[in-house]
C-alpha cells in the first residue's frame, strides 16, 4: 500500500488507503496546531493568576473600567465619560472591546472587575501567537517557540495582561500590521508576487490600533520609512498598496470619530490631541517625566526573564544587521525606540510594542550561539547581574508586604528560597554557555513568582485596596442617586467604579456641609486631614467608621472617616 501527501492533497495508489490517509491529514493538522495550544497553556498559566482576585486598580484601569460601565449603563457607546467629564484622552476602542466582554458575563452593575480585564488577557494571548505564527514564516520552529515564549513570561506583558487598560490589546493590533509588513517587505526582496489581502490586514490592523491607541500608525510608518532609507528602495512597498490602504484606513476612522463627535458635541481628534497628545511631547504630562535612556535603564526589568539574553542578542544583531530578517526587526525597533526615549512623558508600557522585536532578535540569538561555548567575561558579569536583580525583585515583594503588612509573609521566604535556587541554576547554566537550557528554570521561575505574587500576596495586602475598604464601610442602603455619598479630600477613580456612577459625588468641605444640612441623612467619607480644614463646627457631626491605608497613586497612608449627622441628645467629640 502506497500513498503520497502533497499540502493538504492526497493521491491515493490504493483504495484500502483512505483511512490511513485521513489520520495522516488529521496529523499534520495536529502537529501544526500543537504549537499553539501549548503555548496558549503557557500563557494562561502566567495571565490568568489574580486576574479575579486582583481588585481595581488606580487610576488608568479604574477610569477605563468605570467609562465602560457607563457606556453600558447610558447605552451609548460613542460617549467616553467619568461620571460627568468627559474623557479626551483615547479613542473608545479600547472601551467597547471591555463593554462586550461585560455584557457576555457579567452586567454594568457589578463590581467585579475581571470581566474589564479578558479584552487585555485575550490581547497578550494573541500577541504570543502572533510572535510565534510571524517568526515561523521566516525561521524554524524551536528559534519562534523560544520568541513567543520570552515574549509570553515578559513581566511588563504579564502585568498588562492582568489590567484592564489597553496596551496588551493594542500590542495584538501592533503586532498584526508588523508582522503582514514583514511578510509584505520580505516578499519584496524576494520579489515575489503577494497576495492583496496582506496589505488588507495591514490597514485594518492599523485602523484597530489606532481605534485604541494613537501610537499605531506611528510605529508602522517609522518601520516603513527607515526600512526604505536602509534599502535605498521603495520598490516594496507597490506591495503595501498605499493608495486604497490609506483611503480604508481614512475611512474607518472617520466613521468612529463623526459618531464620537456627535455624540460629544465637541472635535474629539482635536480634543485629545490638545489635552493628552500634546502634554505628553511637551513635558513630563501627569508627572511622569523621566530622562532619556530612562526605557533602555529599566529594560532589564520590563523584559525580565528574557533580559538575561539581551547583550548576546544586540552582539547578534549588529553581527547579522544586513540579513533581510535582522535588517526588518532592527527597523521595527530602534527608530521607535529612540522616539519614545525622546518623550518627555514616559512610562514603561509605552516600549511593549517594540518587545517582540526584541524577543525574536533573542531567540535568533540563543540558536545561533553554539551549545556550551562559554560566553565573554564581560557577558558573564551581566548574567550575574541579572541574577542580582531576578533575587531582589523577590527580596522587594517580600519586603513591600512587611511594609504593608507588619508582618512576613511566609509564602514570600518560601518564594524567595524558590528563587534564589532557580536563580542560580539559570545563570549557572548561562554561564557555561548552554542557553537554551538556561529558558527552563528560568520560564519556571517566572510561573512561580507570577502566580505567587498574584494570587497570595497582592490580594491579600489589604491596606493596598483602601477604596475597596472604604466602600464596604458604607452602607448601600444610606445612599442614592437622589443623596449620593459625599467625598472630601480623596479623588481616586477607583471609589466610583467600587460603589457605582451616581451614587458618590466628589466636592470641597463647604459644599458637603450644606448637603448634610439639607439631607441630615446623607453620609460624608473625609480624608482625617482634609476634616480639620472644615469651615464649619464638628459639633453635629458623627464618626460612624473609619479606615486606614495606603494611597499607592500618591506614596502615601490615608485615613479615611465616614461621617454622619449627630442625632440629637447624642454627645460625641469627633477624634482624628
Amino acid at each position: 500500500m502506497t500513498w503520497v501527501t502533497r499540502s493538504r492533497e492526497v493521491w491515493l495508489l490504493a483504495p484500502d488507503s483512505y483511512i490511513i490517509c485521513l489520520l495522516n491529514i488529521q496529523a499534520l493538522d495536529l502537529y501544526k496546531i500543537k504549537p499553539f495550544l501549548l503555548l496558549s497553556i503557557l500563557s494562561l498559566f502566567l495571565f490568568l493568576p489574580g486576574l479575579s482576585r486582583m481588585p481595581v486598580i488606580d487610576r488608568d484601569e479604574a477610569h477605563f473600567a468605570q467609562a465602560t460601565r457607563q457606556m453600558i449603563q447610558t447605552g451609548n457607546y460613542f460617549q467616553i465619560r467619568f461620571q460627568d467629564n468627559t474623557r479626551f484622552q483615547k479613542p473608545p476602542g479600547i472601551n467597547w472591546l471591555q463593554a462586550a466582554s461585560v455584557n457576555i458575563f457579567s452586567n454594568a452593575d457589578s463590581t467585579s472587575i475581571w470581566p474589564y480585564r479578558l479584552p487585555s488577557l485575550l490581547g497578550a494571548l494573541f500577541s504570543v501567537l502572533l510572535t510565534y505564527f510571524f517568526a515561523r514564516r521566516f525561521m524554524r520552529f524551536k528559534i519562534a517557540s523560544i520568541a513567543a515564549t520570552l515574549m509570553a513570561a515578559s513581566l511588563l506583558l504579564v502585568i498588562e495582561a492582568h489590567m484592564a487598560v489597553i496596551d496588551a490589546s493594542l500590542l495584538a493590533s501592533m503586532l498584526l500590521m508588523q508582522g503582514c509588513l514583514w511578510v509584505i517587505y520580505q516578499a519584496g526582496v524576494d520579489k515575489k508576487s503577494l497576495h492583496w489581502g496582506w496589505a488588507a490586514v495591514f490597514w485594518l490592523a492599523m485602523s484597530y490600533g489606532f481605534l485604541l491607541k494613537g501610537v499605531t500608525p506611528l510605529v508602522g510608518f517609522l518601520t516603513v520609512i527607515t526600512l526604505c532609507i536602509t534599502d535605498k528602495s521603495v520598490k516594496w512597498l507597490r506591495g503595501l498598496r498605499i493608495l486604497p490602504g490609506l483611503l480604508l484606513f481614512g475611512l474607518i476612522n472617520f466613521v468612529w470619530l463623526i459618531m464620537v463627535n456627535h455624540a460629544e458635541q465637541s472635535n474629539y481628534l482635536l480634543q485629545m490631541i490638545n489635552k493628552d497628545l500634546l502634554p505628553k511631547l511637551k513635558g513630563g504630562h501627569e508627572s511622569h517625566g523621566n530622562p532619556p535612556l530612562y526605557h533602555l535603564f529599566i529594560l532589564p526589568l520590563t523584559f525580565w526573564p528574557a533580559s538575561l539574553f539581551l547583550w548576546p542578542a544586540g552582539q547578534y544583531a549588529w553581527l547579522s544587521r544586513h540579513l533581510p530578517v535582522v535588517k526588518f526587526l532592527l527597523a521595527w525597533l530602534i527608530p521607535s525606540w529612540i522616539f519614545f526615549e525622546c518623550m518627555p512623558t514616559k512610562l514603561p508600557q509605552y516600549i511593549l510594542p517594540l518587545l517582540p522585536a526584541l524577543a525574536i532578535l533573542c531567540a535568533l540569538a540563543i540558536d545561533n550561539h553554539t551549545n556550551g561555548s562559554k560566553p565573554s567575561r564581560f557577558i558573564q558579569i551581566l548574567q550575574i547581574l541579572w541574577g542580582i536583580l531576578t533575587i531582589s525583585l523577590a527580596l522587594a515583594i517580600a519586603v513591600m508586604f512587611y511594609m504593608v503588612m507588619h508582618q512576613i509573609s511566609m509564602i514570600s521566604v518560601i518564594l524567595i528560597g524558590c528563587i534564589i535556587a532557580l536563580t542560580g541554576m539559570t545563570v549557572n547554566y548561562a554561564r557555561k554557555g548552554f542557553y537554551q537550557t538556561a529558558i527552563t528554570p528560568a520560564l519556571t521561575m517566572a510561573i512561580l513568582l507570577f502566580m505567587v505574587v498574584f494570587t497570595e500576596i497582592l490580594p491579600t495586602m489589604e491596606p493596598v485596596w483602601v477604596t475597596r475598604n472604604a466602600a464596604q464601610l458604607v452602607n448601600n442602603q444610606l445612599i442614592s442617586e437622589e443623596k449620593p455619598l459625599q467625598v472630601v479630600g480623596f479623588e481616586e477613580p477607583s471609589l466610583v467604579f467600587n460603589l457605582n456612577t451616581k451614587l458618590i459625588q466628589f466636592t470641597d468641605g463647604i459644599n458637603a456641609i450644606t448637603s448634610l444640612r439639607k439631607n441630615p441623612n446623607q453620609l460624608l467619607l473625609v480624608e482625617a486631614s482634609a476634616f480639620k480644614t472644615f469651615p464649619f463646627t464638628h459639633a453635629n457631626l458623627k464618626i460612624l467608621n473609619s479606615t486606614k491605608g495606603f494611597d499607592y497613586s500618591k506614596g502615601h497612608w490615608v485615613k479615611l472617616l465616614l461621617i454622619g449627622q449627630q442625632n440629637s441628645g447624642e454627645n460625641q467629640h469627633v477624634h482624628l
